[in-house]
């Protein structure tokens, strides 16, 4: 069995990486800031979407592909060209305050006491 050499981790690796984890936390913290204080309030609410989608979603690994999803309100098919699909049309996500993407409450408010329920899509 061929033996596999590993080559020598140099200081300029470690600093690299160092380097990497320090980026890292620097944008996990500056995405949590702006998940607390929301500087973007317009513009998230224009897209429909929750503090946490908004901030905290965006980005990462979609892959293209034409996707299709039910809005869990109404029922309506909904098309999209990637595989990331919200969970609510527009119209019912404007009409119920929810977010789009996840079908939350879109001030994320727990004391919610009144959700949709899913009424059939009429043709």
């Amino acid at each position: 069995m061929a033996a596999y050499l590993t080559p020598p981790f140099l200081e300029t690796d470690y600093k690299l990486a160092t380097d990497r984890a320090n980026t890292s936390a620097a944008g996990i913290l500056d995405r949590a800031k702006r998940l607390q204080e929301d500087p973007q309030r317009a513009e998230r609410l224009a897209e429909q979407e929750c503090r946490s989608c908004f901030y905290l979603a965006r980005g990462g690994m979609v892959q293209p592909g034409f996707t299709k999803s039910d809005c869990v309100c109404c029922s309506k098919t909904m098309e999209f060209s990637t595989t990331r699909a919200d969970r609510t049309c527009m119209p019912c996500a404007h009409e119920h305050q929810l977010c789009k993407r996840c079908g939350g409450d879109i001030e994320m408010n727990k004391d919610r006491t009144h959700y949709p329920s899913q009424t059939p899509q009429t043709a």
